[in-house]
């Protein structure tokens, strides 16, 4: 079964996600604190995370960094209700696959799941962010 690890210092919101996703049938682990999320990852243990931006103590880029070290196969996304924040152009530098606006339309998320999951990606390589963005937007669809 496939263990997504979802950290959100939105407890609430971590566990409807969490909800959502069992219901699709996935099994999940919510964590609150990005430094307990961070005491439980072992290489191998999950197979996607979802990380929230901005938390109290470390935020998502930095939880990916610091989670990737551990299990560098881990892919990530990203969730933020600050879209416009600097801090999703810091999380696609850093390796994360997709930063979502929040709330994530549970649609969205689980056509991106699916195609993360799947296998191999591609890596789109472009000097202009916006351009780049917009084409990882579609090549996602």
């Amino acid at each position: 079964m496939t263990r997504i690890l979802i950290v959100d210092d939105n407890r609430a919101l971590a566990e409807n996600l969490a909800e959502i996703l069992v219901d699709q049938g996935f099994d999940t682990s919510v964590f609150d604190d990005p430094r307990q999320a961070q005491a439980a990852v072992h290489a191998g243990e999950f197979q996607l995370a979802l990380l929230d931006m901005r938390m109290p103590h470390m935020d998502g880029v930095e939880l990916f960094r610091r989670i990737h070290a551990v299990d560098p196969a881990l892919p990530a996304v990203a969730m933020t209700a600050f879209a416009k924040d600097e801090g999703v152009w810091a999380a696609m530098d850093a390796g994360l696959h997709a930063v979502l606006s929040k709330p994530v339309p549970p649609e969205q998320l689980m056509g991106l799941l699916s195609t993360i999951l799947k296998g191999p990606t591609c890596l789109v390589v472009d000097d202009d962010r916006a351009f780049a963005a917009n084409l990882v937007e579609i090549l996602l669809q």
